[in-house]
């Protein structure tokens, strides 16, 4: 069915999402490569026949000989949003993927989730593993005298939305958020569902603080202010004995973690760049609700007008008519020519 499916959209496929459909296997990944070249976001998050080094394998660059020449090519080039929570038979995700998989692209949209066997100081070294490999590149690039204009991004400059639900046994925890917050600089949505030794978010405001006041890291591009969704729900977050702990967040960085800039959501699921998607839907609905209410207050207006100025003239001729005694039937006609006058300035 689905391979149909794949067959048929072809190029035109940009986002697909098969989550949970555990009868997928590599193959499905297999044949997403060789049919849907154009695909920007995948989510196959449940499908645990679906292997990580599968994935892996196949997203990264392959080196090709034909003839004497080597040749580099891509799979799935535009991919750029990686849905990819709790698959796998033995666990999900470990450390021993995440230096490659931070690696492979730019990401925009990660999600891993359900992978109990991550670590803290496994997360900490593939960061710290993709910007030190980016620096060398930079290097590298210009003591050749190359150009870097490729090279001036890496996954920890493009993230804007993370999801990491369900992984707390060793990896999630303050400290892990304070690193997150100092290396994630763009960062616009937070899944941490789950989580319970994270019970506060004022890491995440120290860890940018740090990057703020090092000018050699900012370079005036990252701002104290900066819009940042939480999905918090089954976190330490909400907690009962924790519920004080966005409050507290707010009163020691009012500016940056401010209502318009931090949004904490502890009753909804999902991930936090589909609620965006969803707000911004509504915003251009409501806008476009208001537009057309504006018009429609516009013309109850003109017609209210119209209407109290048909009765005044009605009344000033009837009294003209009375004074005059004048028959009723010019009076009849007068007011028929008024009421005519009346419905054509209302349909024009």
């Amino acid at each position: 069915m689905l391979l149909s499916v794949v067959k048929e959209t072809g190029l035109q496929l940009r986002r697909l999402s098969v989550k949970n459909c555990r009868r997928l296997t590599d193959i499905t990944i297999h044949s997403l490569c060789n049919h849907s070249s154009n695909l920007e976001s995948i989510d196959i998050g449940g499908d645990y026949n679906i292997k990580p080094r599968t994935i892996i394998d196949l997203l990264k660059p392959q080196v090709i000989r034909r003839g004497r020449g080597l040749f580099t090519t891509l799979a799935l080039p535009h991919l750029t949003e990686l849905h990819a929570g709790g698959i796998g038979p033995t666990g999900g995700w470990t450390n021993d993927f995440l230096p490659e998989l931070f690696s492979l692209r730019n990401w925009i949209a990660l999600s891993i989730g359900f992978s109990p066997y991550l670590t803290f100081e496994g997360w900490k070294s593939a960061i710290f593993d993709v910007e030190s490999n980016h620096t060398a590149l930079l290097l590298q690039a210009e003591e050749a005298g190359t150009s870097t204009a490729n090279l001036n991004s890496n996954m920890c400059q493009s993230l804007q939305s993370l999801s990491v639900p369900f992984c707390e046994e060793t990896l999630i925890d303050n400290a892990w958020l304070g690193l997150m917050g100092r290396h994630l600089p763009n960062l616009r949505a937070l899944d941490i569902r789950g989580n319970h030794k994270l019970n506060s978010l004022t890491g995440w405001y120290d860890g940018r603080a740090t990057i703020i006041n090092d000018e050699s890291l900012s370079k005036g591009k990252v701002k104290s202010k900066q819009s940042l969704m939480v999905l918090g729900r089954y976190s330490g977050i909400a907690a009962e004995a924790s519920k004080n702990s966005v409050k507290e967040t707010k009163q020691i960085y009012p500016d940056a973690a401010s209502d318009d800039a931090l949004r904490v959501v502890s009753n909804s699921d999902g991930i936090g760049w589909g609620i965006l998607r969803q707000e911004q839907q509504q915003q251009k609905q409501d806008e476009q609700s208001e537009s057309s209410s504006t018009i429609t207050n516009h013309f109850r207006y003109r017609i209210h007008a119209i209407k109290a100025a048909t009765a005044k003239e009605e009344k000033a001729a009837a009294k003209e008519s009375s004074s005059t005694k004048t028959p009723s039937v010019a009076v009849a006609v007068a007011v028929a020519v008024v009421n005519d006058d009346a419905s054509m300035d209302i349909d024009g």
